[in-house]
């Protein structure tokens, strides 16, 4: 989420997707790039013609359903447009300002277990062992609550997000989405409240072969 303009009466508000559509076009180039190959080949060595299609379904569905958000908030019309984008087709819905009570970036902790593998080395038997490790990304995302408990959101989840490996990181971007939102919680007038993430001092470890370790 980034604030594309900002006069005494108007602030817009939007939430790029150029990532979300690089990351679609990515998987549907890899599904005809391997379709290409296993058609030039002449052989599918036993793996289904339809397996090249599922990544490209999946790009093409990702570029024609995941939204991007386009928000508006007039105080000279005491409106707030929200304009959710899809390839598809937009919609727009209009609230009122005066129904805003409060503004929230709400943090939470994603993981995934990225698998390595390494030789087995000399003096050793031949092969490999593989070892795993837990990546932990800071993930947020701000909303408007309104009075009667409806919330839209400002952004995707992720909007804000900082990588970490093991238990280090820098939240530049968490931060980054914080700070936007208190600033459209200042515009319009209304609290903000930052909402963080549960501790991880219980995170377990993995060790080889992805073992959890206590």
């Amino acid at each position: 989420m980034k604030i594309a303009k900002q006069t005494q009466d108007e602030m817009i508000l939007k939430d790029s997707g150029w990532w979300r559509l690089a990351f679609g076009i990515g998987f549907m180039f890899f599904g005809i790039l391997f379709g290409y190959f296993m058609f030039m080949s002449g052989t599918n060595n036993g793996v289904p013609y339809i397996v090249p299609a599922i990544p490209f379904l999946i790009g093409l569905l990702w570029i024609l359903f995941f939204p991007a958000y386009i928000v508006d908030i007039n105080k000279t019309t005491g409106q707030i447009i929200y304009t959710k984008k899809r390839a598809i087709g937009n919609k727009v819905s209009n609230y009122a300002i005066v129904d805003v009570a409060r503004v929230e970036t709400r943090k939470n902790w994603s993981t995934t277990t990225v698998q390595t593998q390494r030789s087995a080395g000399p003096g050793f038997s031949t092969g490999s062992y593989g070892t795993s490790r837990r990546e932990f990304e800071l993930v947020s995302q701000s909303v408007l609550i309104f009075k009667d408990g409806k919330e839209i959101p400002l952004d995707n989840a992720g909007g804000g997000t900082a990588r970490m490996n093991t238990m280090r990181s820098s939240d530049t971007m968490t931060e980054r989405e914080s700070s936007t939102a208190k600033q459209v919680a200042d515009f319009i007038g209304v609290s903000f409240q930052e909402i963080e993430p549960p501790q991880m001092s219980n995170t377990p470890t993995f060790g080889p072969t992805g073992a959890i370790q206590n």
